[in-house]
């Protein structure tokens, strides 16, 4: 289980951030907060108490958390907050970069704010643009999200420039700025952050909440299952865990795929030696079962046999788990006795 370090988890975002990764089951939340405001925090998380602006009172409390998800902000952000921006803002992300830093964090998460150049905003931005300055400044990989507006309960107001934002559309020296200064929803949102906990970038990374599609467990199979049809096996590869357990049911020593292969380099070796002994003429899912993070795939495969010119007819129920968006497990239940008759000469 992987530990997560949150300030602002009592926000409006933050608290719908901490549910979603305790519902996912796969974190441990570290949620820093003031004494009094602990009952603002989603059950089931660990409470630090601590002053988020005073970096030695929370240092030595992050570990073991790899990853520090900075949601520390003025509530409701308007021009007359510019103080506020430079004495909250400001002052708590530069005591983050100082914790997380002394606490060996590897991937800083910053929500920051749209830098497309704005008036009325201006403070505001040069404020967040000065806490990724100063996160840049330090070693760990970061994670920079930038809406304008995030729309939710209580913050639905800016529906009402909806018309405005789309003339702009239309309109050159407006085009771009409503481009970037565009809305986004509660929902983008987390499911943006919730990506970005679960895929570390190699490199430090800005991400475009409006351009995030999060997918299904369901709608990864069914990539998978496009990218085998494409003869992309490299982008089948990077759907999995480095650790995934490959199973194939059958007789090994008539067809050479058959059998249980651990990591993505014995997979390849799978997909090599399917691809040298199969022809196939169809491979077509019909049906998908998803719950959870299991998802069960039913279709039908006919292939000819590469050294015998025998061809193999079968239904077939392909099982995948998944933890974080990755596969982990995946089984091949076939008509394995038609497939083996293929390999007879």
């Amino acid at each position: 289980m992987q530990t997560v370090f949150i300030t602002g988890g009592t926000g409006y975002i933050g608290t719908r951030l901490i549910k979603a990764l305790l519902a996912d089951g796969n974190f441990h939340i570290k949620a820093l907060t003031r004494k009094g405001s602990e009952n603002k925090l989603p059950k089931g998380c660990e409470i630090i108490y601590a002053d988020a602006l005073n970096a030695d009172s929370y240092k030595n409390s992050i570990a073991p958390a790899a990853i520090f998800v900075h949601l520390i902000g003025v509530a409701h952000p308007s021009p007359a907050k510019a103080e506020q921006f430079r004495k909250i803002d400001l002052i708590s992300v530069q005591q983050a970069a100082k914790a997380a830093a002394t606490a060996g964090i590897k991937h800083f998460i910053y929500l920051s704010v749209a830098m497309y150049p704005t008036t009325i905003m201006k403070d505001y931005q040069e404020v967040r643009a000065r806490g990724e300055t100063i996160l840049l400044q330090q070693h760990f990989t970061c994670s920079f999200i930038r809406p304008w507006y995030v729309l939710g309960p209580g913050h639905w107001w800016p529906l009402l420039l909806k018309p405005f934002y789309w003339l702009a559309k239309f309109i050159p020296s407006k085009r771009e700025a409503a481009k970037q200064l565009g809305t986004v929803t509660i929902k983008q949102m987390i499911e943006t952050i919730v990506y970005a906990i679960k895929n570390q970038p190699p490199v430090n990374t800005v991400y475009d909440v409006s351009k995030i599609k999060i997918m299904t467990n369901k709608e990864l199979v069914q990539t998978a299952f496009d990218n085998f049809s494409k003869g992309n096996i490299p982008a089948i590869l990077d759907l999995l865990s480095d650790d995934v357990t490959w199973k194939m049911n059958g007789p090994a020593d008539i067809f050479p795929y058959a059998g249980t292969r651990k990591g993505k380099a014995e997979v390849l070796d799978f997909f090599a030696q399917l691809g040298a002994t199969s022809d196939f003429q169809v491979f077509q899912p019909k049906e998908y079962i998803a719950e959870g993070d299991k998802v069960v795939a039913l279709g039908e495969a006919v292939a000819t046999n590469k050294q015998t010119g025998k061809t193999s007819q079968n239904q077939w129920a392909m099982y995948w788990t998944f933890n974080n968006g990755k596969v982990t497990y995946y089984q091949n239940f076939s008509d394995t006795y038609d497939i083996a008759q293929s390999f007879i000469k």
